[in-house]
């Protein structure tokens, strides 16, 4: 009796190819990915960027992990309960935009622009009362001439250099919304602001690994802040009466910044113990000679942070903001969402008095803070902030001094050949 083979054996010329097969495969896996590994080293070099000399760059509101953001709202869940960003948790916030916006400016110099169209339409800010655009609810004009001639011009005419809406409208644009773009879906102008950096190195510290994308330095962000960003009037009224109210001549404040809730997710996955911002407020004080006189402005975002630093000083030595969003620790929306994406809050309010804090800690003698992108901005609004902050990051304090230092002797050691910026662009694509 002659036995078949069983049917799922296979012959030699089938198996020979099922390798062949197999190897067409590989060389076709092979071939894509370094296809896109090409083209994705072409974008992080510049070479897709658009060109955008003589025209007005249109900037959006920007994403993190906008694939992220897509598996989560199409394959996983519809967001977090408790909080805004509807299958959304990795959208930046309101500052790490405005960051973004230090780092667009200084591209359009750098590159010819005519100047930058801002359109903020982050979801966790934007209330339809008010406008679609948060950045003209603080700014006083979102279209920001940037070329150095056209603003001559207008001081010329004008007596100021603010953005003129007829030369926005008339130049061409290009915007910053695609998807094959650095600066676009997948990108963020924070690149160019802070360079790139391992998350144990958040601003302000210096970007001692960058290699040669080290971003701006500190004095370059904060001279493109004090230009462009310019305060809406009736916004800075608004804070010198909230100051006039609560200071008194001679008072030596300091601003307090502690950013709790959703910080735990981030590097060092902890927020700082409260005692170390009063003990460094207190020895900044005793320092100056100021001790008898210290006065806190405390911006937080945590309720326990609130209490505590209201039962160390007393009320009399505290001011903030009594309508501020702020959440308990305790709550896992805010662990989850932080308080700027929360729903028990407006739109408005999130963003009105998140930028009454930073402008009121500018304001401030010398600031203590944790990580945090709107203590961050805060740090440029005016020139004392160079040196007269100390930032807490773990339970480790390091004053700006000692920042500034480190950061002259890294320019020292590498020259001033390996500072350059990331957003230098060898041959950008025609928009």
């Amino acid at each position: 009796m002659i036995r078949r083979p069983p049917r799922s054996t296979l012959s030699s010329s089938s198996a020979a190819s099922d390798v062949y097969k197999r190897q067409v495969l590989v060389v076709f896996l092979v071939l894509v990915k370094h296809g896109f590994a090409t083209v994705f080293r072409e974008i992080k070099a510049g070479h897709w960027d658009s060109v955008v000399e003589n025209s007005v760059m249109v900037v959006y509101s920007m994403q993190d992990r906008p694939w992220m953001n897509w598996i989560i709202a199409n394959l996983v869940t519809r967001g977090g309960a408790g909080h805004s960003c509807d299958g959304c948790i990795f959208r930046q916030g309101m500052f790490s935009d405005l960051l973004g916006a230090v780092g667009a400016l200084k591209y359009a110099e750098e590159h010819g622009a005519i100047g930058v169209q801002f359109s903020m339409q982050n979801p966790d800010y934007v209330d339809a009362e008010h406008g679609l655009n948060y950045w003209d609810y603080f700014f006083e004009s979102s279209g920001i001439v940037t070329d150095p001639l056209l603003r001559a011009q207008r001081v010329l005419q004008f007596g100021d250099s603010a953005g003129d809406p007829s030369m926005v409208v008339m130049a061409p644009r290009v915007h910053f919304n695609g998807f094959v773009d650095r600066f676009g879906q997948f990108g963020s102008w924070t690149q160019v602001t802070l360079g790139r950096r391992s998350r144990e190195v958040p601003f302000p510290l210096p970007n001692l690994e960058c290699g040669e994308h080290c971003g701006m330095t500190h004095d370059d962000m904060a001279r493109v802040v004090q230009t462009y960003m310019k305060f809406k009037p009736e916004f800075v009224a608004e804070v010198d009466q909230f100051w006039e109210a609560e200071v008194s001549a001679g008072d030596f404040v300091v601003g307090i910044h502690f950013r709790g809730t959703d910080k735990v997710l981030i590097w060092p996955f902890s927020v700082p113990d409260y005692t170390l911002f009063a003990d460094e407020a207190e020895r900044v004080a005793r320092q100056a000679g100021k001790l008898e006189r210290l006065r806190l402005f405390v911006a937080t975002d945590e309720l326990e942070a609130m209490t505590f630093f209201l039962n160390r000083f007393g009320p009399l030595k505290v001011s903030f903001q009594p309508g501020s969003p702020r959440l308990s620790s305790k709550d896992p929306a805010a662990i989850e969402g932080g308080t700027h994406k929360s729903l028990k809050f407006t739109a408005y309010d999130k963003a009105h008095f998140a930028m009454m804090d930073a402008a009121l800690l500018g304001r401030c003698q010398y600031v203590v803070k944790n990580r945090s992108s709107l203590s961050d901005f805060s740090l440029l609004l005016h020139p004392r902030f160079k040196l007269n902050y100390s930032f807490i990051l773990g339970n480790t304090v390091t004053t700006g001094t000692q920042l500034a230092q480190r950061a002259a002797d890294l320019r020292r050691v590498r020259g001033s050949a390996h500072l350059c910026l990331l957003y230098t662009s060898p041959s950008p694509r025609d928009s």
